[in-house]
């Protein structure tokens, strides 16, 4: 018996061996009519089965209707003589305009655990024009699990919709407890957005677990639109926990039509929790068509919905440069926030390389927010949560052309070009950033008369409890509407905490026309200050070489303070 056995399982190797050995490269057509497989799903069964082996292209020459999900397994997996051997595979389209299509209540296309697929929208791999669509009506159109790695999709256009789901994407990195993560993949020059049956919450997600992460996938230049499901918290791209040296280049986040975000609200790219070493540059969020092009992003819709432009909670080393958000008008009948760009947690390398456009250097109302009860505020540079050994580097950014709104005139909109929050202790460093325009009024507008609230307006307003340089910014052109309430306030930069080094700062055409008589110091701010350094502040400060010009009030009855530079401490 002992022996049989034996004999058994050197038969069994033999085959697999056998299975091995014999792999020739192979290309087979694909489609609907006249092709060796009417589905994917057909011709990636025979990969996993070692039927096709070695370097397997598979040519889509006509549409197909997948019935079931097009999984491909990992190479060298399978059972004893039906093993998958392959060194890669590729796909694209060697006619124009071909659909890979199903209706599945799982991913159309399933890499599961598959490397070294790429597919190519392109025909015959050639241009750069989409020419193959592959859509999923009610779920994912690609997803990757079990380790899939190196795998590249590029070209096409993705089309899928995860119907009542935050925890998912058109394209979805799955999470893994064991092994390995969904590493090293590249998804570029596609079109990604939802079906016809329904907008999906987020366009490409990922999670990962304690155990393994997802990560250094790359995101590149695709153009990701109209995405945004009404009823859920949705972002253009989202990972969630257990993600890191993730890179986010070149894309193009858009709504060719006014879509409604989610209950909580709408995000471009976010990147929450336990995530690390984020790269975040050149994107464009906003507008109808690529690079911010066309109408604005438009958001009308009842409650308390916040923007995140880019949100990343991240630790480790970050870098968020060149990127572009503007042409979005954003509309709440509540009191939430619009945040262009908000960095926690990590080091941070904010436009230093290459600044960071929030709106524009000219012209105005290139981002309207408008709320409409008291509490909502316009930001657009958010930093927090930065440790004591941690550094934030905020350089060359601009932000302008803003327009911070109140549908009800007895509210106002806090607005700050920058601001450090909650008791920030690490290094920050916010240098050379244009805050409103040097040659356009009204810049940085809060246009709220206002008259029963307090309307506060803020070039560079920091609480950041550690080691921190403003230097060099130019504060121009920022200007606050409120024409009654008595403790509105437009101010060009001030601190609270810390110990601080302010200096060779340009800050000039500040204004605000309320009649507020408040006396500055003990923590009091008058009516249009250049730069403050509050009573909270009892480190030593050193406020030199800044030019402070143009303050103005016009309130005709005002008989308060204007004030260049306010100094406790």
């Amino acid at each position: 018996m002992k022996k049989l056995y034996k004999i058994l399982i050197a038969l069994l190797l033999a085959i697999t061996v056998c299975n091995t050995a014999q792999a020739v490269n192979e290309t087979k057509t694909v489609g609907a009519t006249g092709a060796n497989y009417a589905t994917l799903m057909a011709a990636f069964a025979d990969i996993n089965s070692g039927v096709l082996t070695g370097n397997v292209t598979l040519q889509i020459i006509d549409n197909t209707t997948e019935t079931l999900s097009a999984s491909l397994a990992a190479s060298g997996t399978g059972n004893p003589g039906f093993i998958a051997n392959y060194s890669s595979v590729t796909i694209y389209p060697t006619v124009s305009g071909k659909t890979i299509y199903g209706n599945l209540a799982e991913p159309l296309i399933f890499l599961y655990g598959a490397d070294n697929v790429t597919i190519d929208g392109r025909l015959n791999r050639q241009g750069t024009t989409s020419d193959l669509t592959i859509t999923n009506d009610t779920r994912q159109a690609i997803a990757f699990n079990r380790g899939a790695a190196n795998n590249t999709i590029r070209y096409c256009t993705l089309k899928g919709s995860m119907q009542g789901t935050t925890t998912g994407g058109v394209i979805h990195f799955y999470t893994e407890y064991s092994g390995v993560g969904n590493n090293t993949n590249i998804i570029e020059y596609n079109n990604i957005t939802s079906t016809t049956a329904g907008l999906t919450c987020n366009a490409i997600y990922s999670a990962g677990s304690a155990a393994v992460y997802n990560s250094g996938n790359i995101i590149r230049y695709n153009n990701i639109y109209n995405v945004w499901k009404s009823t859920l918290s949705s972002a253009f791209i989202k990972l969630d926990n257990y993600n890191s040296d993730w890179s986010f280049i070149g894309n193009s986040m858009y709504n060719t039509e006014n879509l409604n975000a989610g209950a909580t609200g709408g995000e471009g790219i976010s990147a929450v929790g336990i995530v690390s070493n984020m790269t975040v540059n050149n994107n464009y969020i906003g507008g109808s068509a690529p690079q911010c092009g066309g109408t604005a992003l438009t958001h009308a819709s009842v409650g308390n919905v916040k923007f995140n432009g880019i949100f990343i909670s991240s630790t480790g080393n970050n870098s968020v440069q060149g990127n572009t958000i503007k042409n979005i008008s954003w509309t709440i009948t509540g009191a939430s926030q619009f945040t262009a760009i908000s960095m926690l947690w990590g080091n941070f390398e904010c436009g230093t390389v290459a600044g960071n456009i929030i709106g524009s250097s000219s012209g105005t109302g290139s981002i309207v927010f408008t709320a409409g009860s008291s509490g909502g505020s316009m930001t657009g540079i958010y930093i927090a949560n930065i440790a004591v050994d941690q550094t934030v580097n905020c350089k060359n950014n601009v932000i302008g052309s803003i327009t911070a709104a109140n549908s009800n005139s007895l509210n106002g909109v806090t607005t700050r070009g920058i601001i450090t929050w909650n008791t920030v202790l690490g290094n920050i460093n916010i240098s050379d950033n244009l805050i409103g325009s040097t040659d356009t009024p009204n810049s940085i507008f809060a246009s709220s008369p206002a008259t029963d609230a307090s309307q506060k307006l803020h070039g560079i307003y920091s609480l950041g409890t550690g080691s921190n340089v403003i230097s060099g910014n130019t504060i121009s052109n920022l200007s606050s509407a409120q024409t009654t309430w008595n403790n509105g306030t437009t101010t060009g930069i001030q601190v609270d905490e810390g110990t601080n080094t302010i200096s060779n700062n340009i800050i000039n055409y500040l204004s605000n026309s309320t009649p507020s008589t408040r006396t500055p110091g003990n923590g009091s701010v008058a009516s249009v200050t250049g730069i403050v350094v509050a009573s909270a502040a009892a480190k030593v400060n050193t406020v030199t070489g800044n030019t402070i010009h143009n303050l103005t009030n016009s309130n005709a009855s005002f008989s308060g303070y204007v004030v260049g530079i306010s100094y406790e401490g």
